[in-house]
């Protein structure tokens, strides 16, 4: 599980072919195994969420770690355009607005040139 802990969608698939195997591990176990790949946080609030035992669905597990981290990335990535915004606003840079709605590399050279 271990060579995982980059690549969520492989430890997704992973989990679901060992689907049977894993349902028999205990918390510690589960805990143990999402500690090595990063993960330990967040998989004890889902547990501490949802009842764990027989029908604690791994696979469902997997999907809402998932889905956290893709509504943090899109918290931290508007976050980021809100601040690039208010900085060109504060320079009076309005005409570079609308582009950085609509442009991606722009948006990046900024980013970076603004250490944003």
């Amino acid at each position: 599980m271990l060579k995982y802990n980059t690549d969520k969608q492989a430890l997704y698939n992973f989990v679901r072919e060992r689907q049977e195997e894993l349902r028999s591990l205990d918390q510690t176990d589960l805990m143990a195994l999402f500690s090595l790949i990063g993960e330990q946080k967040r998989l004890q609030k889902i547990m501490e969420q949802t009842e764990y035992g027989e029908g604690f669905n791994l696979c469902k597990a997997i999907d809402d770690l998932i889905a956290d981290g893709v509504r943090q990335g899109n918290d931290e990535g508007e976050e980021r355009l809100s601040s690039l915004i208010s900085l060109l606003i504060k320079m009076q840079r309005i005409d570079l607005v609308e582009q950085v709605a609509c442009n991606r590399e722009l948006r990046r050279k900024l980013y970076k040139k603004y250490n944003l």
